[in-house]
C-alpha cells in the first residue's frame, strides 16, 4: 500500500474502457499512488439509478476485480459490503483512517465537478482532497463554479482522449440488450467482452 490513493467511484455496470482510461491517466499523473476502483453499493443502483438488470449486477464486481488484477489496480468493496454508508466523504475518511492513505485524489469527468459542493459535507470534501478532472471539449477556466471554484488549487485538469469520450456503460448495456455483442468489443476490457460473448453463444 502507498501513501497516496486515486479513487475512481462509479456504478461500473459494466466497467468500460473509459473507466480504464481514467485509471491509466491517473497512474501517469500520480505514479506513486494506488489506483482504487470503488463500486457503488447495489441498493444505490436499484433505488437511485433505477437500475435492476440482475445479470449485470451479478457479474459487476467480479468483472471489476478481474480487470483490476490485470492492470495492477485495487478494488475496494467497502461500499458494496456496507462497511461504509456510501457517502463519498465517509468512504475517504475510512480509507485514510483504516488503510493509512495520507493524500487522496478523486478522478472524475467534468459532469460531476460542480455537484461536489452539494454532496454530504461537500465543502470538507473539496477542501481536504485533490481532484483529477478529465476534460472533453471544455476549457478548465470555464468549468469551476460555486464551492468548487473556491478550491481551484485542488483540481488537476487533463484532456481526455477523444476515443474514450463517447463510451458509457449505458451504451454497452443497450448493445447487450439488442444482442449486438460485437458492438461492445472496442468499448470494454477483454474480460467483459469475453464473458458476454460466451453467454451469447450458450
Amino acid at each position: 500500500m502507498k501513501e497516496k490513493a486515486v479513487l475512481i467511484f462509479g456504478s461500473f455496470n459494466p466497467i468500460t474502457n473509459a473507466h480504464i482510461n481514467m485509471a491509466e491517466t491517473s497512474k501517469k499523473m500520480i505514479p506513486d499512488a494506488d489506483i482504487i476502483f470503488i463500486p457503488a453499493k447495489e441498493d444505490f443502483l436499484r433505488s437511485w439509478k433505477r437500475f435492476d438488470d440482475s445479470s449485470i449486477l451479478k457479474e459487476r464486481v467480479p468483472l471489476i476485480k478481474k480487470v483490476a488484477a490485470r492492470f495492477g489496480y485495487i478494488v475496494s468493496e467497502i461500499e458494496t459490503k456496507g462497511i461504509v454508508d456510501g457517502k463519498t466523504v465517509n468512504t475517504i475518511s475510512y480509507l485514510k483512517e483504516h488503510e493509512g492513505y495520507g493524500t487522496v485524489y478523486l478522478c472524475m469527468g467534468t459532469d460531476k465537478i460542480n455537484e461536489i459542493g452539494t454532496w454530504y459535507k461537500g465543502e470538507e470534501l473539496l477542501r481536504d482532497n485533490r481532484f483529477i478532472i478529465l476534460l472533453r471539449n471544455e476549457h478548465s477556466d470555464d468549468i469551476l463554479k460555486g464551492p468548487s471554484a473556491l478550491y481551484k488549487d485542488n483540481f488537476i485538469f487533463v484532456k481526455e482522449e477523444s476515443s474514450f469520450m463517447e463510451i458509457s456503460s449505458t451504451a454497452v448495456r443497450n448493445y447487450l440488450n439488442e444482442g449486438n455483442i460485437e458492438a461492445i468489443k472496442d468499448l470494454v476490457p477483454e474480460e467483459v467482452y469475453d464473458l458476454y460473448s460466451k453467454e451469447a453463444h450458450k
